[in-house]
Protein backbone atom coordinates (compact mmCIF):
# COMPACT_ATOMS: atom_id res chain seq x y z
CA UNK A 1 0.00 0.00 0.00
CA UNK A 2 1.57 3.34 -0.76
CA UNK A 3 2.06 6.21 1.23
CA UNK A 4 -1.29 8.45 0.60
CA UNK A 5 -3.57 5.61 0.74
CA UNK A 6 -2.13 4.69 4.09
CA UNK A 7 -2.67 8.23 5.40
CA UNK A 8 -6.29 8.33 3.95
CA UNK A 9 -7.37 4.92 5.93
CA UNK A 10 -5.53 6.34 8.93
CA UNK A 11 -7.21 9.50 8.77
CA UNK A 12 -10.88 8.23 8.07
CA UNK A 13 -10.15 5.30 10.38
CA UNK A 14 -9.12 8.11 13.11
CA UNK A 15 -12.21 10.49 12.05
CA UNK A 16 -14.45 7.61 12.61
CA UNK A 17 -12.88 6.44 15.39
CA UNK A 18 -13.25 10.38 17.24
CA UNK A 19 -17.00 9.98 16.08
CA UNK A 20 -17.61 7.17 17.84
CA UNK A 21 -16.18 8.01 20.84
CA UNK A 22 -18.07 11.18 21.38
CA UNK A 23 -21.76 9.53 20.83
CA UNK A 24 -23.08 9.57 24.19
CA UNK A 25 -24.59 13.35 24.82
CA UNK A 26 -22.22 14.25 27.42
CA UNK A 27 -18.97 14.32 25.15
CA UNK A 28 -20.65 16.05 22.10
CA UNK A 29 -18.94 19.05 22.75
CA UNK A 30 -15.96 16.88 22.48
CA UNK A 31 -16.34 16.07 19.06
CA UNK A 32 -14.94 18.50 16.49
CA UNK A 33 -11.85 18.11 18.20
CA UNK A 34 -11.42 14.32 18.64
CA UNK A 35 -12.50 14.31 14.96
CA UNK A 36 -9.49 16.63 14.18
CA UNK A 37 -7.06 15.27 16.72
CA UNK A 38 -7.17 11.18 16.08
CA UNK A 39 -6.23 11.02 13.06
CA UNK A 40 -3.78 13.32 13.78
CA UNK A 41 -2.68 11.09 16.62
CA UNK A 42 -2.66 7.91 14.47
CA UNK A 43 -1.12 9.64 11.43
CA UNK A 44 1.94 10.50 13.57
CA UNK A 45 2.38 6.94 15.08
CA UNK A 46 2.22 5.62 11.50
CA UNK A 47 4.23 8.29 10.43
CA UNK A 48 6.98 7.60 13.66
CA UNK A 49 7.00 3.91 12.73
CA UNK A 50 7.27 4.20 9.30
CA UNK A 51 10.51 6.52 9.46
CA UNK A 52 12.16 4.84 11.65
CA UNK A 53 15.82 3.68 10.13
CA UNK A 54 19.40 3.26 11.50
CA UNK A 55 20.41 6.58 11.89
CA UNK A 56 20.18 8.31 14.86
CA UNK A 57 18.39 11.13 13.97
CA UNK A 58 15.40 9.74 12.34
CA UNK A 59 15.33 7.37 15.55
CA UNK A 60 15.71 10.52 17.81
CA UNK A 61 12.87 12.01 15.31
CA UNK A 62 10.51 9.34 15.40
CA UNK A 63 11.05 8.43 18.86
CA UNK A 64 9.52 12.61 20.02
CA UNK A 65 7.26 11.85 17.17
CA UNK A 66 5.64 8.76 19.22
CA UNK A 67 6.33 10.00 22.50
CA UNK A 68 3.76 13.60 21.58
CA UNK A 69 1.42 11.30 19.77
CA UNK A 70 1.04 9.54 22.73
CA UNK A 71 0.41 12.63 24.80
CA UNK A 72 -2.13 13.71 22.39
CA UNK A 73 -4.11 10.24 22.25
CA UNK A 74 -3.95 10.63 26.19
CA UNK A 75 -5.28 13.93 26.30
CA UNK A 76 -8.24 12.88 24.00
CA UNK A 77 -9.28 10.12 24.95
CA UNK A 78 -9.09 11.19 28.46
CA UNK A 79 -12.64 12.80 28.75
CA UNK A 80 -14.02 9.87 27.39
CA UNK A 81 -12.36 7.14 29.35
CA UNK A 82 -13.73 9.43 32.95
CA UNK A 83 -17.17 9.52 31.18
CA UNK A 84 -17.05 6.06 30.82
CA UNK A 85 -15.88 5.23 34.30
CA UNK A 86 -18.13 8.37 36.45
CA UNK A 87 -21.14 6.85 34.37
CA UNK A 88 -20.51 2.93 35.94
CA UNK A 89 -20.23 4.55 39.44
CA UNK A 90 -23.70 6.48 38.50
CA UNK A 91 -25.10 3.40 38.42
CA UNK A 92 -26.42 3.78 41.53
CA UNK A 93 -30.03 5.51 41.66
CA UNK A 94 -29.81 8.05 43.84
CA UNK A 95 -29.84 12.00 42.84
CA UNK A 96 -29.07 14.95 44.60
CA UNK A 97 -31.37 17.03 43.23
CA UNK A 98 -35.53 17.20 43.29
CA UNK A 99 -37.66 17.15 46.29
CA UNK A 100 -37.01 14.94 49.30
CA UNK A 101 -38.47 11.86 49.90
CA UNK A 102 -40.96 12.20 52.68
CA UNK A 103 -39.81 10.09 55.68
CA UNK A 104 -43.31 9.50 57.15
CA UNK A 105 -45.13 8.86 54.07
CA UNK A 106 -42.62 8.06 51.58
CA UNK A 107 -40.42 5.31 53.20
CA UNK A 108 -43.81 4.23 55.21
CA UNK A 109 -44.77 1.37 52.21
CA UNK A 110 -40.89 0.27 52.16
CA UNK A 111 -40.43 -0.19 56.05
CA UNK A 112 -44.04 -1.84 55.80
CA UNK A 113 -42.69 -4.58 53.06
CA UNK A 114 -39.28 -4.71 55.33
CA UNK A 115 -41.86 -5.95 58.02
CA UNK A 116 -43.48 -8.22 55.89
CA UNK A 117 -39.82 -9.76 55.04
CA UNK A 118 -40.39 -8.99 51.33
CA UNK A 119 -36.96 -8.02 50.84
CA UNK A 120 -36.73 -7.41 47.01
CA UNK A 121 -39.97 -5.72 46.74
CA UNK A 122 -39.06 -2.97 49.40
CA UNK A 123 -35.77 -2.85 47.27
CA UNK A 124 -37.16 -2.22 44.22
CA UNK A 125 -39.76 0.33 45.65
CA UNK A 126 -37.38 2.11 47.38
CA UNK A 127 -34.82 2.28 44.02
CA UNK A 128 -37.56 3.83 41.90
CA UNK A 129 -38.39 6.63 45.03
CA UNK A 130 -34.70 7.28 44.92
CA UNK A 131 -35.00 7.73 40.84
CA UNK A 132 -37.85 10.51 41.19
CA UNK A 133 -36.44 11.93 44.69
CA UNK A 134 -34.02 13.18 46.37
CA UNK A 135 -31.68 11.15 48.51
CA UNK A 136 -32.21 11.62 52.15
CA UNK A 137 -30.00 10.11 54.73
CA UNK A 138 -32.56 7.70 56.37
CA UNK A 139 -33.73 6.49 52.41
CA UNK A 140 -30.05 5.82 52.07
CA UNK A 141 -29.65 4.17 55.32
CA UNK A 142 -32.55 1.53 54.73
CA UNK A 143 -31.37 1.34 51.19
CA UNK A 144 -27.69 -0.37 52.27
CA UNK A 145 -29.29 -2.34 55.22
CA UNK A 146 -31.94 -3.68 52.47
CA UNK A 147 -28.69 -4.40 49.91
CA UNK A 148 -26.93 -6.29 52.47
CA UNK A 149 -30.00 -8.10 53.54
CA UNK A 150 -30.23 -9.34 49.56
CA UNK A 151 -25.85 -10.01 50.08
CA UNK A 152 -25.51 -7.12 47.22
CA UNK A 153 -22.96 -5.87 49.29
CA UNK A 154 -21.01 -4.17 46.31
CA UNK A 155 -24.13 -1.76 45.66
CA UNK A 156 -24.57 -1.51 49.71
CA UNK A 157 -21.17 -0.35 49.67
CA UNK A 158 -21.87 2.17 46.78
CA UNK A 159 -25.13 3.25 48.97
CA UNK A 160 -22.91 3.97 51.89
CA UNK A 161 -20.18 6.07 49.99
CA UNK A 162 -23.20 7.67 48.87
CA UNK A 163 -24.28 8.09 52.58
CA UNK A 164 -20.77 9.38 53.73
CA UNK A 165 -20.72 12.13 51.21
CA UNK A 166 -24.09 13.28 51.68
CA UNK A 167 -24.17 13.42 55.52
CA UNK A 168 -24.64 16.47 57.03
CA UNK A 169 -23.96 16.19 60.76
CA UNK A 170 -21.25 14.28 63.21
CA UNK A 171 -23.80 11.43 63.95
CA UNK A 172 -25.00 10.99 60.00
CA UNK A 173 -20.79 10.86 59.42
CA UNK A 174 -20.01 8.38 61.93
CA UNK A 175 -23.51 6.41 61.57
CA UNK A 176 -22.56 5.63 57.98
CA UNK A 177 -18.76 5.01 58.58
CA UNK A 178 -19.20 2.78 61.24
CA UNK A 179 -21.42 0.49 58.69
CA UNK A 180 -19.26 1.40 56.31
CA UNK A 181 -16.11 -0.24 58.13
CA UNK A 182 -18.88 -2.99 59.48
CA UNK A 183 -19.85 -3.98 55.72
CA UNK A 184 -16.35 -3.91 54.13
CA UNK A 185 -14.53 -5.53 57.18
CA UNK A 186 -17.05 -8.59 57.38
Amino acid sequence: MNSIAAYILLTLAGAGLGYAATIPQALRKLRRLDVVILPVVICSFYAAWARVSLSGTDRVLSALLVLLAAAGLAMTIAPSVAWYFSRRKENFVARLDGTAIDEDEGLKPVRELVEADKYEEASRLLESLLKNHRATFPALLLMTQLYHHLKQDQRAEQCLQFMIHLSHGEAEQLTAQRLYHQLTSA
